[in-house]
């Protein structure tokens, strides 16, 4: 055992026909069970002991939920409740669902008995400190719901409840004895009853209301309420519809003198939604209107149920189908229906032949419902703004360059989709040039998702053909006086072939030297309109005819002899005089190739150009045999890169060779050559040596006059030469 048992009591909690023991430890709080064998004998089941509340007092054995096993109902004086231990038949015991159920203060020995005659087993719970007795009544499953009167009053310290038929009317009677106050109190039962409910038949949302008819088999007036008062009423026995949904009557009868209050009981039936019929009417239907038209959609929904006098709520969506109604695209949100009726404009019902519906969404009390309607569509046209044609050049053709960066279309209805498709082709009414001119605009289309609602007038513009410009250019052409003219020829720039535009050519006449005009006339006349023509013309030069000069290279000559007929000899075959340079009469230096020139002035300048012409001659050293070494110098002067170059030739025209000739001074205006000094070596006679200095350009300008001095040595004598020159 436990901890101070207090209370034992005998059954046979595991069904082999013995009996068995029950203890409560009173301070361990827990129960003992131990199986007996028949004969006197006891072992602890498995699981014992089993867990009560605190302070266990009192026990009662029974089946509490119907299966035919022992349960167990232990009041637990120190925690105020009852623990219900449900038997499994083998002597184990588990705590039925929502154990521990409340009692009052110090419950001590119960009571079992069938007190409110539900036929469940039910519990008397005297409360030691409460001076009361709790009615725990069961629910046949072994849970307990303490009784709505409450508490019963008895008298000081109730310590222990028995259950009879003390006064013989087929009622159950309790007797409490009352430790404190030493009296027994006598708490007579009432008879029970029963109420059955007439059958309560589905009915539809409208219907009207009812009277609930239910019977107590005491044959006191039973009472109604509603349990679901959203979806009905109750008045007395009148039952009015609120809502669709399951409403549930429950019926009542709180007893008498006589009779306990008979268990309540509950009648339910279902409130379907009442159906409902659409109506769907647009407006205007006639004449069949454009799209992108407002168009009134107007619904009506009324309750289709026969006796029914409800107003259908909720909302309606209108909604449009292209394809016969397998597809459908929503207008707008869903409307909110107002006393049955929803209305929608619209202009998005696309073009054709669409069909329209309208889908009331049904509410809590009425049915969902649906109607069409087909609705013809025309399409809408559209303008195109904003096109133009460029001017242009005539070319012989009719097509028009357009402009089409500023298209665009007119009459799209805000948030469609459609924009400008296809390739935009111009056309002029004809090839030829003018201003204003009609240009036909083909090739444009529609794109984009609302295309089809709309049919596109092709547009048109105006536009000029401008000449274009043309030239005929005659070749400058030229011949020398005294020939023939050459043929004259020109080119003709712009014109189109097809036109076969030609030009003949002329020129001024005159045949002196000069410079003439030629110009060039085209034709046909006819083929020039669409041209603007340059008339261009050309210069024809007769040239001045310029003189063959014939010269042939003269002999050499010794050094010292003058220039005279025999080497200045040129010949000519027009009239005109020669001037030769150097002149005749001058002494050249010793040299070869010395240059003779010639220039020749024709008697017609008109006609005639002056000429000119050059030829080299030879001027060698003469020497006498024996004679001493004679140098004489002679100098070539040239400009480049702002340096003047001296070249100096020094030749021998003695008998004896020059040893060891050496330039040591070459002055120009002043100012030294460089480098100096020049050895020239051994000069023999008749011969000549070369050498090259360099004096700065800044000396003086081309053309400028100036001084050359030259001086040297060479074995035997000394060399000097001093002349004025002209700056290269």
């Amino acid at each position: 055992m436990g901890s101070e048992p207090f209370t034992v009591v005998t059954a046979d909690i595991n069904g082999d026909g013995k009996l068995d023991l029950i203890a409560a430890n009173f301070l361990s709080n827990n129960l003992t069970v131990v199986l007996g064998n028949g004969s006197g004998g006891f072992t602890a089941t498995t699981g014992s002991p089993v867990a009560a509340g605190t302070n266990p007092f009192g026990i009662v054995a029974a089946d509490l939920n119907g299966d035919g096993k022992i349960d167990l109902a232990v009041s637990n004086a120190g925690s105020n409740n009852v623990t219900v231990l449900l038997g499994n038949g083998t002597g184990a015991l588990t705590a039925v669902t929502g154990s521990p159920f409340s009692a009052g203060s110090n419950p001590l020995a119960m009571a079992l008995g069938d007190f409110n005659g539900d036929g469940y087993p039910d519990l008397a719970v005297p409360n030691y400190n409460g001076n009361n007795v709790t009615l725990l009544l069961g629910n046949g499953t072994g849970a307990f719901t303490a009784a709505a009167s409450g508490p019963l009053g008895v008298g000081a310290n109730p310590r222990t409840a028995v259950a009879g038929d003390f006064n013989g009317d087929g009622a159950l009677d309790l007797v409490i004895t009352n430790y404190g106050s030493n009296t027994v109190a006598v708490l007579l039962g009432n008879l029970s009853q029963t109420i059955a409910f007439s059958a309560l038949p589905n009915l539809v949302y409208g219907a009207p209301p009812f009277t609930v008819i239910a019977t107590a088999s005491s044959g006191l007036l039973v009472s109604f309420s509603s349990l679901t008062s959203t979806v009905c009423s109750v008045s007395g026995a009148t039952v009015t519809l609120l809502a669709a949904g399951t409403c549930t009557i429950q019926a009542t009868q709180a007893g008498n003198s006589t009779y306990g209050a008979a268990p309540p009981i509950n009648g339910s039936f279902t409130v379907t939604q009442a159906n409902t019929r659409t109506v769907l009417s647009i407006t205007p239907q006639t004449p069949t209107p454009a799209y992108g038209a407002t168009l009134t959609l107007a619904a009506s929904v009324a309750d289709n149920t026969t006796g029914s006098t409800g107003t259908p709520t909720g909302t309606a969506q209108f909604a449009f189908s292209l394809d016969n109604g397998n597809t459908w695209t929503s207008l707008g949100s869903p409307v909110t229906l107002a006393s049955g009726a929803a209305q929608l404009q619209t202009t998005a019902l696309p073009a054709g032949t669409p069909l329209v519906k309208i889908s009331y969404s049904g509410d809590g009390n009425f049915s969902a419902s649906t109607a069409t309607v087909i609705q013809p569509v025309n399409r809408t046209t559209l303008t195109v703004t904003g096109i133009t044609a460029s001017n242009k050049s005539y070319d012989g053709t009719t097509a028009a360059a357009l402009n089409t960066s500023g298209a665009m279309l007119a009459g799209v209805l805000s948030g469609d989709s459609v924009s400008l498709g296809g390739t935009a082709l111009g056309a002029f009414i004809d090839p030829n040039a003018g201003n204003g001119k009609t240009v036909t605009i083909t090739g444009l289309t529609l794109a984009g998702s609302a295309a089809a609602n709309y049919t596109l007038t092709q547009p048109a513009a105006t536009a000029g053909i401008a000449q274009i410009g043309a030239s005929v250019t005659p070749n400058a052409a030229s011949k020398t006086y005294g020939t023939a003219d050459p043929p004259l020829s020109g080119t003709l720039t712009g014109f189109l072939a097809a036109d076969n535009v030609t030009a003949t050519y002329t020129r001024t006449t005159g045949s002196t030297a000069g410079t003439y005009t030629i110009s060039a006339s085209l034709n046909p006349p006819g083929a020039l309109a669409n041209y603007s023509i340059a008339p261009n013309t050309a210069s024809f030069l007769i040239a001045r005819a310029t003189p063959v000069v014939t010269w042939a290279a003269p002999a050499a000559i010794a050094y010292g002899g003058a220039l005279g007929n025999g080497q200045l000899a040129a010949t000519v075959g027009v009239p005109g005089t020669f001037a030769y340079t150097p002149v005749a009469g001058a002494v050249l230096p010793i040299g070869t190739n010395e240059i003779l020139s010639v220039t020749f002035t024709p008697a017609d300048t008109v006609d005639y150009n002056a000429a000119s012409a050059s030829t080299t001659i030879t001027v060698n050293a003469t020497t006498t045999s024996g004679a001493p070494a004679n140098l004489v110098i002679t100098r070539i002067l040239t400009r480049s890169d702002g340096t003047i170059s001296v070249q100096l030739t020094a030749a021998n025209n003695g008998g004896t060779a020059a040893g060891n000739v050496v330039i040591t001074s070459v002055t120009v205006g002043g100012v030294k050559a460089a480098p100096l000094p020049q050895t020239m070596g051994t000069i023999a006679a008749g011969t000549s040596a070369i050498t090259t200095v360099t004096i700065p350009g800044t000396v003086g300008a081309s053309g400028a006059a100036s001084s050359l001095v030259v001086a040297g040595t060479w074995t035997g004598g000394t060399l000097s030469s001093s002349s004025r020159i002209t700056l290269p």
